[in-house]
């Protein structure tokens, strides 16, 4: 991952603590080591998909474009009328 780096203080992010990058630039640095980590299964799932404001979400779509990867998303919903609802290990019907 071009800029990611190792410094006295840990892991770094184009020289500055990985802790100090912003949330876009973590799910960034995030979703590539992901992806690099197992190229062959081109399936990533993300828990914390409620926490994930607009402009992270628009980096999550083009880099799952990019990488022909498909991106499950968890969100709280409750219209019902976005995406799929399992409940007890099953599918429910809308």
């Amino acid at each position: 991952m071009p800029g990611l780096g190792f410094d006295d203080s840990g892991v770094t992010l184009n020289g500055i603590p990985f802790s100090q990058a912003s949330a876009a630039e973590k799910w960034r640095v995030s979703l590539a080591l992901g992806m690099a980590a197992n190229p062959d299964l081109r399936i990533m799932q993300v828990r914390d998909g409620p926490l994930l404001g607009s402009e992270a979400m628009r980096i999550v779509a083009e880099m799952a474009a990019e990488k022909d990867y498909q991106v499950w998303v968890e969100v709280v919903d409750e219209s019902g009328e976005v995406g799929i609802t399992i409940e007890d290990g099953q599918v429910r019907s809308a």
